[in-house]
């Protein structure tokens, strides 16, 4: 990729090279009924009493995981004590906003209506399939 940027570098702007934030939500249907969590924790040697402990044992390596990934990114991590903390303002964020502005007009993605999060579209998913594939891609049997 480097050889990439170094040839044509009187010609690129800018990089991008990944999400700014990704916000996930959703469930785990498989464990949301009582048989599914039993089936879960069987899976994972977790007797009922050890489920508190067991819980707080992987979130705290989830959280060190993603500290651990966003400092080698140089990427600062927020924590939001719940899902109704407020987000950062247009103000405080303006580059992200234009950035949303432009994926809105390219229809990439569309607001939730009455909602503060926005849904990829199909154009947007088929977009970012590519670019994944095209990242994957070895530039120099491409340019050969």
């Amino acid at each position: 990729m480097e050889r990439f940027f170094e040839r044509h570098q009187s010609r690129i702007v800018g990089v991008l090279s990944g999400f700014d934030r990704v916000l996930f939500r959703g469930t785990l249907r498989s464990i949301y009924h009582l048989t599914g969590m039993e089936l879960f924790l069987s899976s994972q040697k977790v007797l009922y009493k050890d489920f508190g402990v067991y819980v707080n044992k992987l979130s705290e390596q989830l959280k060190d995981h993603t500290a651990a990934v966003a400092q080698r990114a140089g990427r600062p991590v927020r924590y939001l004590a719940s899902a109704s903390a407020r987000l950062p303002s247009a103000g405080e964020l303006p580059v992200v906003t234009r950035f949303f502005r432009l994926l809105r007009a390219h229809g990439l993605i569309q607001k939730v209506s009455g909602r503060r999060y926005y849904r990829v579209t199909d154009k947007g998913t088929q977009v970012m399939t590519t670019a994944l594939q095209i990242r994957e891609t070895n530039i120099a049997q491409l340019a050969a």
